[in-house]
């Protein structure tokens, strides 16, 4: 799901839950500022990294 930042952060826990179905796109003025990912994912992209 796409999210302004402002909806982002008025319904956090509802961007935290929607993670675990799949990454979530944050945008600021229609451009793509932050990506939210699972903690596993982060770790695996981490362990790939090294």
């Amino acid at each position: 799901m796409n999210w302004r930042i402002a909806e982002a952060k008025q319904r956090f826990s509802e961007l935290i839950h929607a993670v675990t179905k799949e990454l979530q796109l944050i945008y600021n003025r229609n451009q793509l500022v932050a990506v939210v990912v699972e903690a596993e994912m982060f770790e695996e992209f981490l362990t790939r990294r090294k």
